[in-house]
């Protein structure tokens, strides 16, 4: 991926680039936007290594399509997912020990959105970490064999639950990530050892309030305006 000093407008690999689309325009709302449906999708362990730079550039705002409906009654019980999870947390600071910085849940599943079939995202900070992705995903296989009897247990109560795992190193969670965006507004944080993703994501919430960003919905959808008094070519920076 690029260098982590290298701006997200320009420091992007072939393959991260390919999962933004050209802008396009929403309705009357007429903002400039990035279609961005893959960052929802398994493709999310190939951003990885995103740049963890300040945006520099970015368009005002980021499109992310939503889930299409909330917990339901006719859904299986979420109280099932919170069963799990408990079982998730202990699992991981049994497996991964004092290594273990933060453990938290984001997309569907913080925002009640998510569907029987919903990934679980999971992002795991840790103090250290092997420096390819692979290798990191290799290890958190072994983590989800220990939780094979979780997994099962969930699934006779209705849900087919697969776990999309981002892992960072502290020092990189330290950075920029596209994933804090909607973190800021739903997220269950299961383990968080001094309170450093919550301080995390205070930063970031800080720093969309300096610059007047918003999450605005359309139907069933949101997308981010990072900046309400964009102008064509300035450069603004998150960090």
């Amino acid at each position: 991926m690029g260098s982590p000093s290298t701006p997200l407008r320009t420091g992007l690999s072939k393959g991260v680039r390919n999962v933004f689309q050209q802008p396009a325009t929403v309705g009357s709302l007429a903002e400039t936007v990035f279609r961005c449906g893959p960052l929802l999708s398994r493709e999310r362990r190939d951003l990885l290594f995103l740049s963890r730079a300040p945006i520099a550039g970015l368009l005002p705002a980021l499109f992310v399509p939503g889930p299409p409906f909330a917990y339901h009654s006719h859904m299986p019980a979420a109280v099932a997912i919170d069963r799990f999870l408990d079982e998730l947390r202990g699992h991981a600071v049994a497996f991964y020990g004092e290594r273990l910085v933060s453990l938290a849940v984001f997309g569907s599943h913080a925002s009640g959105r998510a569907r029987p079939n919903s990934d679980l995202d999971l992002l795991l900070v840790l103090t250290a970490a092997a420096p390819r992705r692979r290798l990191r995903l290799d290890e958190f296989d072994q983590f989800e064999e220990a939780l094979a009897a979780a997994l099962e247990a969930v699934e006779r109560e209705g849900w087919s639950i697969e776990l999309s795992p981002v892992i960072r190193t502290r020092d990189e969670a330290e950075g920029f990530s596209i994933l804090y965006l909607d973190m800021t507004v739903d997220v269950r944080i299961l383990f968080d050892r001094e309170e450093f993703l919550r301080r995390r994501l205070d930063r970031m919430r800080t720093e969309l309030q300096r610059l007047g960003a918003q999450r605005r919905t359309l139907g069933t959808r949101w997308y981010w305006v990072l900046k309400k008094d964009y102008r064509p070519g300035e450069v603004f920076e998150i960090s």
